[in-house]
């Protein structure tokens, strides 16, 4: 067995088994899996939880593992220091404190599930479980930065996974896509939400991971399907499609996960962002009507102004109101240097990165959402800048209200209109005051903050449905055009919904 690097404990210094010294998978032999659901209940239970990965696991995570000493909360119990040193931290454990830290649960569902393995007197762990959403994720350990990443790497969860999972949604009893699965967080969510899931990965051990993370989760009715992008789905549709896929913009050096790789695989040459172009001109085009997607990518920018012009000429023929957000944007020069310093990613070739950019006359590395929903007509746009962090939790609410009131201003509500009719406020507003001036946003979902008075602030927190627009903003703004000019804001950033 190979080792690479030793991190120490207060008591005691165990060898960590890398990515790719792991025992190959076979997805057959993972068709019948015990029930995991209890050993994620207990996991739960002991104190290994999202707060206490990050508390730990993040730090280590941005350091590539080189700290030399965890740093343990002093409230950590016993069994969760066990559990999470030995699935997030690949750290061997004795085989007598984990069976401790499991009581009264067995270690033997763990080991015919391919999780653990015994190495004498002590346990290592095949693969991790982390938890992630209020779920378990099995996936791969965090990268080690002087190893290369094998090319059926399971990713751990990631921000882009929690945008997916808080921008996806969900049409209970309809049929649902989690295209490019991973470690299988969207599908189970899907799934526990009601929906007829079919979950799709190119690589065998990502659908290993995925149905573990399902038999974690309780939710083994999931149907997995392998397979490259739309392949293993032939001519069927969907009335849900999310995928979170392997979207990075590179040079194509055989990076697992990245686009031009995979762009290459799928026979299109039309650059380095290629495998998000093929995803988003093909997938809106299976929804079923009214049918959503949900979908993570990125691309360059190759108009000195208008980032919106690459994702707008993939999705134009797609029959779909669509939604672009850009979350972020950097320099390709930038990019490159971040790049450069990925775990696995010392071959990235900055002489060819540079002749890319000025081949393609790139001008920023774009990262954003595309949110589509199947149009009964002709489809529109709507594109805005939202930076990432200003995105909180799941409100699938939001995004449906938004989408519903931007087809309504399309289809002819007009600014004239909106004073002459009757709203309603929805509840997760608040107001955030800075210094003479105040700031509504949603509290979940997407802020899309709006700047105004405290009073005006307060009037539009005590809206009520049975006044006219103008009485409710008059004393604040008395000029007809702004109230039609803020109507319009409201209205469409979904701040109010037609009574």
């Amino acid at each position: 067995m190979r080792f690479v690097r030793a991190l120490h404990t207060p008591s005691l210094t165990f060898p960590i088994i890398p990515p790719n010294g792991r025992p190959p998978g076979n997805l057959s032999a993972l068709m019948s899996l015990p029930d995991l659901r209890a050993y994620a209940d207990h996991f739960a239970k002991c104190g290994y939880d999202e707060e206490l990965l990050s508390a730990v696991g993040e730090p280590l995570q941005s350091g590539f593992m080189k700290r030399s000493r965890v740093e343990w909360p002093e409230e950590t119990s016993e069994s969760a220091r066990t559990l999470l040193s030995l699935f997030a931290l690949f750290l061997p454990q004795s085989e007598a404190a984990l069976q401790q830290a499991l009581a009264p649960l067995s270690l033997d569902p763990l080991l015919e599930a391919g999780l653990v393995q015994r190495d004498g007197d002590h346990v290592l762990a095949l693969r991790s479980i982390v938890p992630f959403h209020g779920r378990w994720v099995v996936c791969d350990p965090f990268p080690f930065a002087e190893q290369p990443i094998p090319t059926d790497y399971v990713l751990p969860p990631s921000n882009g996974t929690r945008i997916a999972a808080w921008t996806t949604v969900f049409r209970s009893g309809g049929v649902a896509w989690d295209l490019g699965t991973g470690q299988g967080a969207q599908a189970v969510q899907l799934a526990a939400e009601g929906m007829q899931v079919i979950a799709s990965d190119i690589t065998d051990r990502a659908l290993q991971s995925a149905k573990l993370t399902a038999s974690l989760n309780g939710q083994p009715q999931i149907e997995w399907r392998q397979g490259s992008f739309l392949e293993p789905f032939g001519d069927e549709t969907a009335d849900v499609i999310v995928s979170n896929p392997p979207f990075v913009i590179t040079t194509g050096q055989g990076i697992p996960g990245l686009s031009a790789q995979s762009g290459a695989d799928s026979g299109s040459d039309s650059g380095p962002d290629s495998a998000v172009e093929q995803l988003a001109r093909e997938l809106p085009l299976r929804l079923r009507p009214g049918g959503w997607m949900t979908m993570l990518a990125s691309w360059y920018q190759d108009d000195e102004k208008d980032w919106t012009a690459r994702p707008r000429a993939w999705l134009k023929d797609s029959g779909c109101n669509c939604w672009i957000v850009l979350l972020s944007q950097t320099e390709p020069a930038r990019f490159a240097e971040e790049m450069r310093s990925l775990p696995g990613n010392g071959d990235f070739d900055p002489v060819a990165w540079a002749q890319l950019i000025r081949e393609l006359k790139m001008k920023q590395i774009c990262y954003g959402l595309i949110l589509c929903q199947k149009a009964e007509g002709p489809g529109w746009f709507r594109c805005e800048a939202i930076p990432a962090l200003t995105l909180r939790q799941a409100h699938q609410g939001q995004i449906e209200r938004v989408f519903a009131n931007t087809q309504q201003m399309y289809s002819g509500l007009s600014a004239q209109q909106s004073l002459k009719r009757h709203f309603r406020r929805v509840e997760d507003i608040q107001i955030l005051r800075k210094g003479p001036q105040a700031q509504i946003q949603h509290q979940n979902g997407f802020a899309l903050p709006i700047n105004c008075s405290p009073g005006l602030a307060e009037a539009i927190l005590k809206w009520s449905p049975d006044k006219w627009p103008a009485e409710i903003l008059g004393p604040f703004i008395p000029s007809q055009d702004e109230q039609k000019a803020l109507m319009g804001l409201l209205f469409r950033n979904g701040y109010l919904e037609l009574v």
